[in-house]
């Protein structure tokens, strides 16, 4: 889970997925988000392991449910998933 207080500005978090076995043939991921409208994740495909959370709006309250990122290897197996809360 990650919080992220007070967004009124550009609000960045880093974020990595590891791939096992660590002899797997396709070590790339894939991000998305629930809701890109609010959240986004940026990464280069080149070197997916590696991401950027990015709060695209910002308002005054609470988001009232956590937005969802989520890490999908491309070479098969399980998603890794990580809910963000925004609070004001």
């Amino acid at each position: 889970t990650l919080k992220i207080l007070s967004p009124w500005k550009k609000h960045e978090q880093e974020v990595s997925a590891t791939i096992w076995p660590a002899n797997a043939t396709d070590k790339s991921v894939t991000w998305t988000s629930s809701n890109e409208e609010w959240v986004r994740v940026d990464y280069d495909p080149a070197n997916s392991l590696t991401a950027k959370i990015v709060v695209n709006r910002t308002k005054a309250g609470v988001f009232p449910f956590p937005i969802t990122v989520t890490a999908k290897p491309n070479g098969g197996g399980d998603s890794a998933e990580c809910d963000v809360w925004l609070f004001w």
